[in-house]
């Protein structure tokens, strides 16, 4: 029998670098890797950092969405242990299309895989990065090949998905397919552009001296800076495109959420500006149906639509929610006033409720999406409701299950816990991992 693997209790590393990102976070990560690019890098380490870079894009804006208590226990669940010692849950608290990041060590590297619903690997933990979704039956992972970072993009089956270009062969996935198109290279060089191919590794968009990027929705950003996609200054050349290389806005943009994960009609814009990444701090509605801006960049804090509504940060400090045209349904700063309510990480409408927290100490409610309150709390914090309107909730450091109604499925015992997908969850008490299934 093997010997058991030491759980890390790494969650709270992953809360900090991915799942507690603000919004314009990525912008700075990639504005990071523009520095190193320009200060050290070798052309090699330098493409590995823009890749990852993007990677960190999806996890960043994609990876939350998958994902309190004064009424007596209501529903229950009972928990299955998890006989093995092939992995260890603790890396990502988000379930999406039922799957979930796993690790293992080897030696002084923790290498990560998924496993489904009933605990069965899907893809081996040997990867040192794994996106937890597929795409159009794709994921991207990287492993280390000889001291060297390969960027793949593998299926369900965990094999790679291998494309040709004119004899050249594709050595990285910058993206997985979305829409059915995917930003790959051919090589590891500076000078060497990144360009747009279809599924059936058909070159859509590619031309001498630009570089392109897939940003969802049949738009793409062309720009005169390889691999570098966002401007620097104002000689770089940024576009956005269709399909046809023909130009849709003449300004790069930045899709918020992508409309494959997320709601498929409305998401947020940001014009990409000169200068530093960071500057991105404004957000507009945008109309996936037609590609068009609904309305100006008026917001700071976007989260993702669903069914038509959204909370937000407008720029100009109030939190609200809105439709997908931009009127205002609820001045929620306003609602609870003199208690100032604040966007935090899984805070977003589902089904029509929502957690709603708050800066000075109160503790947060549940709310529906007209701004009224369902129920109040004496939780530390509530994630995202489940499609079973069943959401984690935190209390002195534990985790347990709430429902929308404050209803405690589960106490605060659990030192990790997931979000419920189809009514199934895992868990960690201690060094005890566990399936946790809502019912009797």
């Amino acid at each position: 029998m093997s010997k058991p693997i030491e759980i890390i209790p790494i969650e709270n590393k992953m809360k900090e670098a991915v799942q507690k990102i603000p919004a314009p976070a990525p912008e700075i990560i990639l504005e990071n890797v523009q520095d190193k690019i320009k200060n050290r890098q070798t052309p090699a380490n330098a493409f590995m950092l823009v890749a990852a870079a993007v990677c960190m894009l999806f996890v960043a804006y994609f990876v939350p969405l998958l994902m309190g208590g004064n009424a007596p226990l209501a529903v229950g669940g009972y928990l299955i242990p998890l006989q093995t010692t092939e992995f260890v849950i603790g890396h990502h608290d988000g379930i999406y299309q039922g799957l979930l990041i796993v690790s293992r060590n080897e030696g002084d590297e923790a290498l990560y895989g998924l496993i489904d619903m009933y605990g069965e690997i899907v893809i081996p933990p040997e990867y040192s990065f794994i996106l937890p979704f597929f795409l159009e039956g794709v994921t991207m992972a990287t492993r280390h090949v000889y001291d060297e970072l390969i960027f793949e993009a593998i299926d369900k089956e965990n094999n790679p998905v291998i494309f040709e270009i004119d004899g050249e062969r594709i050595n990285f996935f910058m993206s997985v397919f979305m829409d059915g198109y995917a930003t790959v290279t051919t090589g590891f060089n500076l000078d060497t552009p990144t360009f747009i191919i279809n599924r059936e590794g058909e070159v859509i968009l590619r031309e001498e001296d630009y570089a392109f990027l897939n940003i969802g929705n049949g738009l793409f950003l062309k720009s005169s800076a390889p691999f570098n996609i966002f401007p620097t200054n104002e000689t770089t050349y940024l576009v956005t495109v269709d399909t046809y290389g023909n130009i849709v806005f003449d300004k790069g943009i930045w899709l918020t959420y992508f409309p494959s994960l997320f709601d498929p009609y409305t998401t947020f814009y940001s014009k990409i500006p000169l200068g530093n990444l960071s500057d991105i701090t404004k957000y507009g509605i945008f109309n996936l149906t037609n590609n068009t801006f609904v309305t100006d960049e008026i917001i700071s804090t976007p989260t993702a639509f669903s069914n038509g509504r959204a909370i937000v940060e407008m720029y100009t400090g109030e939190i609200v929610i809105i439709d997908h045209e931009g009127n205002r349904i609820a001045e929620l700063s306003e609602i609870f006033y003199p208690a100032e309510a604040e966007i935090r990480e899984y805070a977003w409408l589902n089904n029509g409720i929502a957690p709603l927290h708050f800066s000075c100490g109160k503790p947060p409610v549940i709310i529906n999406s007209e701004g009224e309150i369902i129920a109040e709390t004496n939780f530390d914090g509530i994630r995202m409701f489940s499609d079973e309107n069943i959401a984690v909730f935190e209390k002195d450091g534990l985790f347990g299950y709430v429902d929308s109604h404050g209803r405690i499925i589960f106490p605060p015992e659990f030192d990790f816990a997931t979000n419920l997908y189809n009514g199934v969850s895992f868990v960690r008490r201690g060094d005890n991992q566990y399936r946790f299934k809502i019912g009797a």
